[in-house]
């Protein structure tokens, strides 16, 4: 192979095994809630990279959410996105049960929201997943809540 389409292809190859698989383990709701909470489908949001209160940011998807549900938002701190944000899932088409898997525990924050908490080294075992009002919910990260939500940390105990 010439050398002027070998560096070509190389790059081509490259940027195509980045950002998330299209199938196999990849691509299950834990993965796909990951991928979303650290930013990989943050250009597909109608609203993007909103600065919020406290010097946070929120990103929005209304007509093609990265989740089986009606409307996504991910609230975060850019400077810590991997640690710390907190995703708000409306109309989900899945439950906190099917999300946090098995061995998960229940859950209260301080105020008294119920949830789940994903058994210990699974990926999502440093969330939790509160249930809210009309069947919608929130996963919270122990550095989001520390930051922005203290009274969701009881429920990391």
């Amino acid at each position: 192979m010439p050398r002027r389409l070998a560096v070509p292809l190389v790059a081509l190859l490259t940027l195509a095994s980045c950002g998330p698989r299209t199938g196999g383990e990849a691509n299950d709701l834990t993965a796909q809630v990951l991928f979303t909470g650290n930013g990989t489908y943050d250009r597909q949001g109608d609203r993007r990279g909103v600065k919020i209160a406290g010097g946070l940011r929120e990103t929005v998807w209304e007509t093609a959410p990265p989740l089986p549900a009606r409307r996504v938002t991910v609230r975060y701190d850019s400077d810590a996105r991997p640690l710390a944000w907190a995703l708000e899932i409306e109309a989900p088409e899945f439950s906190a049960a099917d999300l946090a898997g098995e061995g998960a525990r229940r859950v209260r924050t301080a105020d008294g929201t119920g949830g789940l908490r994903p058994a210990p080294g699974g990926r999502l075992a440093e969330t939790v997943i509160l249930e809210q009002p009309g069947g919608d919910l929130r996963v919270v990260t122990r550095g989001y809540a520390a930051q922005a939500e203290a009274g969701v940390l009881p429920a990391f105990r």
